[in-house]
């Protein structure tokens, strides 16, 4: 029978985890009372303009990026199963590839025309905003250009990885042995437990947007909801010191051709308060204390949407847009999952120059994505410090959990079923046998416990072989 393969355990990477979920909880416990400062420092990099083109370039790179890991996890197993079944048609071997990296630039072309088909000029006669992030209060600029340049990039990263996994990974002699395809799927699991929790978290949670909670001052709105005094406070001479009313208000006369007078001011800011009532954002209530935001329970705050009566605006709560935890940085840390690939060869050299140059594009872009987010309104410093405290979270349970998961199903459909029970001093090891491959499932202290879990095992299957050593 062929020997289990079963990595070592680094003390050097258990000791890291450790440091870095430590670091990862105490900034989350540091940063929860200066939330709104911290928040606030980084948000005014949006007034400058070639920072927020960049913050547009890289926030668009999320909808591309998530390939990467998909295209690893799915290269890995494909690659296993090309060799376990000696599949010799190259056809058949290129056709995922392909198919991925056709699918990327088919999905990349409609995303980028369905974003160049929304002018302003539809969103002054629609009351509408589409045209514009209206919560990171930037124009998307030339969006065919920046898409392209993205489709251009990923293509290339695809095609590389394509080459990577079809000439170098798929010569190893090792890919059955290592299991690799299982270190895959422990980097899914990860993802999707995470992925799912913030899902969750974001249902539950109500924190609202950064975007929301400077609602007011960002379009200069009085504290009136009375829709016909919305902006009694704004004036020619003040409206730039709003970004969002300076935004939409310059946009308007542009795209209407109009000069800047009083006239056309007020034609600008009775669009300006018709539209915003529409979209589906709005203030905030002001809390107690700015870090009380994290104690706004959704079920509680949530309507439907705006309504107004008697021209009195009632705002929505969907200015609480489920913002904590952010779901953006999950794709970089995702992509770190391959981590779990790597390492099932036995350790993780960081002499060698592929994994030192994919460690370091990972981090760079993790990096501009965790602060990025935070510059673009999105999303609070708190909401992007917790994202990665779940994910380290989960990732014992990726790695201890899922081959054992996995090896549970294999034995479950599997014709001959055969347990070994074997007697070690003062406990009982239970193993599996699949495929001619002995695998440890359980372990238990001998006595009442081993006893009833035996004959837990025995009635469960009836077709069950059992052998005790």
């Amino acid at each position: 029978m062929k020997k289990h393969f079963e990595i070592k355990e680094n003390k050097h990477w258990i000791k890291l985890y450790w440091i870095v979920l430590v670091m990862l909880f105490t900034s989350l416990m540091a940063t929860t009372f200066f939330d709104y400062q911290i928040t606030s420092f980084f948000a005014k990099g949006m007034n400058n303009y070639f920072l927020r083109q960049i913050v547009n370039f890289v926030s668009s790179g999320g909808n591309f990026i998530i390939t990467i890991p998909i295209g690893i996890i799915s290269a890995t197993i494909l690659e296993t199963l090309y060799l376990k079944y000696k599949i010799k048609n190259n056809f058949i071997k290129f056709t995922p590839y392909i198919l991925l990296i056709i699918g990327m630039i088919f999905f990349g072309s409609l995303y980028c025309i369905q974003k160049s088909l929304y002018t302003f000029a539809d969103d002054i006669k629609n009351n509408t905003l589409n045209s514009i992030w209206i919560k990171a209060l930037t124009t998307w600029k030339e969006p065919i250009i920046i898409c392209s340049v993205w489709i251009i990039i990923m293509t290339l990263i695809l095609s590389y990885g394509a080459f990577f996994f079809r000439v170098k990974f798929a010569s190893r002699k090792d890919i059955l042995q290592n299991k690799y395809w299982i270190g895959a799927l422990e980097m899914l699991t990860v993802f999707l437990i995470s992925y799912f929790s913030v899902l969750v978290l974001k249902i539950f949670f109500a924190r609202p947007f950064y975007f929301s909670v400077e609602y007011r001052n960002l379009f200069g709105m009085s504290d009136s909801n009375e829709i016909d005094h919305l902006f009694d406070g704004l004036t020619i001479e003040n409206y730039v010191n709003h970004p969002g009313a300076k935004l939409l208000i310059d946009l308007y006369l542009k795209t209407e051709g109009l000069d800047l007078n009083d006239n056309n001011f007020k034609l600008a800011t009775n669009w300006m308060a018709e539209t915003l009532w529409q979209i589906p954002y709005g203030p905030a209530p002001e809390p107690v204390w700015k870090w009380t935001y994290w104690f706004i329970p959704n079920i509680f705050s949530r309507v439907d949407s705006h309504t107004i009566n008697d021209g009195i605006i009632y705002w929505s709560s969907q200015a609480f847009n489920g913002d904590f935890p952010s779901g953006h940085i999950e794709v970089p840390l995702s992509i770190f999952g391959t981590f779990f690939i790597i390492k099932r060869s036995g350790k993780v050299d960081f002499k060698n120059k592929k994994i030192l140059l994919f460690t370091i594009l990972t981090s760079i872009m993790f990096i501009l994505t965790f602060f990025f987010m935070i510059v673009y309104r999105f999303h609070w410093i708190t909401d992007m410090i917790f994202t990665p405290i779940l994910y380290l979270a989960f990732l014992p349970i990726a790695y201890f959990k899922t081959e054992k998961w996995i090896n549970m199903i294999f034995f479950k459909f599997s014709k001959n079923k055969k347990i070994l029970i074997i007697s070690k001093s003062n406990k009982i090891e239970f193993k599996m046998v699949i495929n001619e491959e002995i695998v440890l499932f359980k372990t238990k202290n001998k006595g009442k416990k081993a006893f009833k879990y035996e004959y837990k095992i025995r009635t469960k299957y009836s077709n069950l072989i059992i052998e005790k050593h």
